[in-house]
């Protein structure tokens, strides 16, 4: 049988294995960088956003459509508008 080779390169693990004080500092450094990056993350319950629509339901029983554009319709939208400016 032939002897392992103990000069050949060893793998990340195999140094973690036999450096448990490097493994655990390097842990430890993750730990706290997680952290302290976790708590300067912004967070937002309620996120502030703008809506540029707006949905108005008018009854007018017995009115024909150009009677209800011209009697509600414009004046609500340049009421709208107004109210924008």
């Amino acid at each position: 049988m032939a002897d392992r080779d103990t000069t050949a390169p060893r793998g990340p693990i195999a140094w973690m294995a036999g450096n448990s004080i490097a493994a655990n500092l390097l842990m430890l450094v993750l730990l706290v960088g997680g952290l302290v990056l976790g708590m300067q993350i912004k967070q937002e319950v309620f996120p502030e956003f703008s809506m540029d629509e707006i949905s108005i339901t008018v009854s007018y029983p017995g009115a024909s459509p150009e009677e209800v554009e011209q009697g509600i319709v414009l004046a609500v939208e340049q009421a709208v508008q107004a109210s924008t400016a």
